[in-house]
C-alpha cells in the first residue's frame, strides 16, 4: 500500500471563514473532482518494455482510490505491492526509471489538485 498526502495551506482570512462555514454547511472536500483530474494521473502505464512477456494485470491502476477524510482527501493504492512500484525509498530497481516514484506524482499532482481546490474553497467563500 502507498499513501500520498497533501496539506492545504493559505490565508489566515480564508481558513477562518471556511471553519465559521463549516459549522453551517457540509464543508466537505470536492472528491469527484479529485478523482477526475488525479486518478488519471495516478493510474499511469509506462509502455511495455520490448520483447516483454509478462501480462499486465492492471491491479495497480485499479488499486488506486481517492477518499475524503475530515478535511483532507486520501489518495492510496492499496495493493500489496505498491511500495515496489512507488516508493522513494523502496521502489525495486526493475521501476526505477520507469514507474514514478511518491515525489514525482505529488509533483504532477499538485497543480492540477490546487486549480480543484481553489475553485472549491472561492465557491464556498463567493457562496
Amino acid at each position: 500500500m502507498i499513501d500520498l498526502t497533501f496539506e492545504t495551506t493559505g490565508d489566515t482570512a480564508v481558513i477562518q471563514r471556511l471553519d465559521a462555514l463549516e459549522r453551517v454547511i457540509d464543508t466537505t472536500p470536492p472528491v469527484d473532482a479529485i478523482k477526475e483530474v488525479a486518478l488519471p494521473i495516478l493510474q499511469f502505464y509506462p509502455p511495455e518494455r520490448a520483447g516483454q512477456k509478462y501480462r499486465r494485470s492492471e491491479d495497480l491502476k485499479r488499486g488506486w482510490a481517492a477518499s475524503p477524510s475530515g478535511d483532507v482527501i486520501a489518495l492510496e493504492n492499496t495493493v500489496d505491492y505498491a511500495g515496489l512500484v512507488y516508493s522513494d525509498a523502496d521502489q525495486a530497481d526493475v521501476h526505477k526509471d520507469r514507474w514514478p516514484t511518491q515525489t514525482q506524482l505529488r509533483t504532477q499532482l499538485e497543480g492540477p489538485m490546487t486549480s480543484v481546490y481553489r475553485e472549491w474553497v472561492g465557491r464556498l467563500v463567493q457562496g
